[in-house]
């Protein structure tokens, strides 16, 4: 049975039940920055080791919640596409693919698509340009709070709406592919393609080969699709997405997926996945190439240790007839190796247990800003205003304002 290979086998030797807070580490790539630019961020960033959040989030925040939560953690505006998508050996291993990611973190995916199709609706989006669709609640208002918007995004219960993220949806799309294009034309990899061009033949004047669509990989059937086929689904709570950091990695993991897959064939409804990473990618703006690393540090549950007295619990459990702050410190939390947290981090995390909303633990670096050119582009304009050149400084100062930055260093508590 499916139940069998839920996350409550996963944490079931680690914890007394199921974790209702996560704690996430939070990571900007900034690889490429010479130690000029490291400096700079020090300098006037204020960056000690790198720009980082620490969050606690509730265990079943969806994907797509998350990415708000992101966004108003790093100081971004929601004005430009974003997705997030596995490390890339975690996807070659879920798709049977034997290339391995070389020092400047390429891989050629050679997973056939047949492999990529049956998980389809299960972990990846369809790879379609349906817009209308992505943006099923981009519902902000001009003169609205964008923090008070924010806010209502990540806060639980949380939903999603988009079509195109339910399995019986997007399997059968994926399937329609393999049956209307029986043979598909050969991409040369690029590896081959190098060798053509240093032999001096012109790789696009080659004759085409084509082969059987099963036979096809999933980085020749990409070449067909605007979005990309590692684009995770929205709607995964993030509890079924991750492994904490530090357990061992399944070794059975590809065959209760294949099993988790045929009963899902069977099922109307989504079913839970199986947790496959213990660290995610979210990409941002593509033009800027922004990307922040997940990782899941720690798990907790709470328990409420005075039961002297009973409360009358209403809406979905949640919400108790009785003063909040009182409730709030009654509970006693525990992390993954049952082990009880301090009095002031159990609070935080029945906090957010109980409002069902992220709380920022702590931070490294000022909030970032849309449209600067990355983190190239955002060193240059910390360089800017702090340089000698008054005009200069004036008309970055203005421009950077009106972007919504203010150059001043968040309150942890006051973040999210």
């Amino acid at each position: 049975m499916i139940k069998e290979f839920t996350t409550e086998e996963l944490y079931g030797s680690h914890m007394r039940k199921r974790p209702e807070v996560l704690k996430l580490e939070l990571t900007l790539d900034m690889d490429g920055l010479l130690n000029e630019d490291m400096e700079v961020l020090k300098q006037y960033g204020k960056v000690e080791k790198g720009i980082t959040r620490e969050i606690l989030v509730p265990a079943d925040i969806t994907l797509h919640a998350l990415n708000y939560a992101i966004l108003r953690a790093f100081g971004w505006q929601n004005s430009h596409l974003h997705h997030f998508h596995l490390p890339k050996e975690v996807f070659q291993k879920l798709t049977g693919g034997k290339n391995r990611v070389d020092q400047y973190d390429y891989v050629e995916y050679d997973g056939l698509y047949t492999n990529w199709m049956k998980l389809c609706g299960l972990y990846f989006r369809f790879p379609c340009d349906d817009f209308e669709d992505l943006y099923w609640d981009d519902d902000y208002k001009e003169g609205q709070s964008i923090k008070t918007w924010f806010s209502k995004k990540y806060t639980g219960p949380y939903k999603y709406k988009g079509k195109w993220e339910h399995f019986h949806f997007a399997n059968p799309a994926a399937q329609s592919v393999l049956k209307k294009n029986p043979m598909i034309r050969q991409q040369l990899s690029f590896a081959e393609w190098s060798k053509l061009k240093e032999s001096g033949k012109d790789p696009d004047k080659m004759p085409a080969k084509m082969i059987p669509i099963e036979e096809a990989t999933i980085q020749e059937l990409s070449y067909g699709f605007e979005g990309g086929m590692d684009e995770l689904l929205e709607r995964i709570p993030l509890i079924e997405l991750m492994i904490p950091e530090g357990i061992k990695e399944d070794r059975d993991i590809n065959d209760k997926i294949a099993y988790l897959q045929k009963r899902q064939e069977n099922e109307e409804k989504d079913l839970p996945v199986l947790p496959v990473t213990d660290e995610l990618i979210y990409a941002y703006d593509y033009g800027d190439g922004w990307e922040v690393k997940i990782r899941l540090k720690e798990c907790y549950y709470t328990i409420r240790e005075d039961k002297s007295e009973s409360f009358t619990e209403v809406q979905e459990g949640v919400r108790l007839n009785l003063k909040k702050d009182r409730y709030l410190s009654e509970q006693t939390a525990f992390d993954r190796n049952n082990l009880k947290v301090s009095k002031s981090l159990a609070l935080k995390i029945a906090t957010v247990n109980y409002k069902r909303r992220p709380v920022c633990l702590s931070l490294d670096g000022l909030s970032l800003m849309d449209d600067v050119g990355g983190i190239h582009g955002y060193v240059d304009l910390l360089r800017t205003i702090h340089g000698n050149d008054p005009e200069e400084k004036e008309d970055m100062r203005e421009w950077a304002k009106w972007m919504g930055w203010t150059g001043r260093m968040n309150k942890p508590e006051t973040l999210l």
